[in-house]
């Protein structure tokens, strides 16, 4: 990348900096937006030169696309670093940084979705944030749930799990794999069979995919509980059956 792209790129970051610690909290929520939008566009610029790559071999990246992936990367480290300034300005989100796994966009986003005085228990907070299983949102109602804390809340659950490996991050890796084991002998047991078969009717899972083949039925308890006992080979998949044969299971 040109010297002349990089220094606007890096003055808007110096500047950006210098006022973290003043943004609003709306201005937090589309910052933390903002950086997953971009992480997307970064990927997919690194997939469209790959796949370049493969099916050309001999020429070289367009320089747009190399342009565009360079600077996605920068903009996303420096909007990171924002974010983690105004998070470690707050002692709620200094905290959250403390756990095995949370960084500064997710704390930088509970900081700016979660309002103590609208949800002063566990409950409402855990309602609003789209965790309640037995919130039903009526059609031409207002959503009862924040979608974008929701979306929060599964890029932390996503963060918990791939940090479970590391120092201290043993205590969720636990939970997790606790909560797995039980959930998946409730499927081998079939009392998950009615919530497969709603999801098949609900979703338009493609039929071509994995997922299509274990909520159909198409892999009996038996063979679930050899693939569950041999997943530490990626390679392996479970041995498959006519639909309907086997035992509908619920899958995530």
């Amino acid at each position: 990348m040109t010297q002349e792209v990089m220094e606007p790129v890096q003055r808007l970051s110096q500047d950006l900096r210098l006022a973290a610690i003043t943004l609003s909290e709306q201005e937090v929520r589309y910052l933390v937006d903002y950086y997953y939008i971009m992480q997307e566009d970064r990927k997919r610029a690194a997939n469209q030169m790959r796949a370049l790559g493969e099916t050309e071999p001999t020429e070289e990246p367009h320089s747009v696309i190399s342009w565009v992936a360079a600077n996605s990367g920068v903009l996303e480290r420096n909007v990171k670093s924002v974010l983690e300034r105004y998070a470690k300005s707050k002692v709620p989100g200094e905290w959250a940084m403390t756990i095995p796994g949370i960084g500064p966009i997710i704390a930088s986003g509970l900081l700016a979705h979660v309002n103590i005085e609208m949800c002063p228990t566990v409950g409402k907070l855990w309602s609003f944030a789209g965790q309640n299983p037995e919130a039903v949102w009526e059609k031409g109602q207002k959503r009862p749930w924040n979608a974008r804390l929701k979306l929060v809340c599964f890029h932390i659950g996503e963060c918990l799990i791939r940090a479970k490996s590391a120092k201290d991050g043993e205590f969720y890796g636990d939970l997790f794999d606790e909560r797995k084991a039980y959930e998946w002998a409730r499927n081998i047991g079939g009392e998950l069979v009615d919530q497969a078969v709603a999801k098949l009717v609900k979703f338009n899972i493609g039929t071509d995919t994995d997922a299509h083949k274990w909520y159909k039925g198409r892999v009996t308890a038996e063979a679930a509980a050899v693939f569950l006992a041999e997943s530490g080979d990626s390679q392996r998949k479970p041995k498959l059956v006519a639909a309907g044969e086997g035992l509908p299971m619920a899958v995530s």
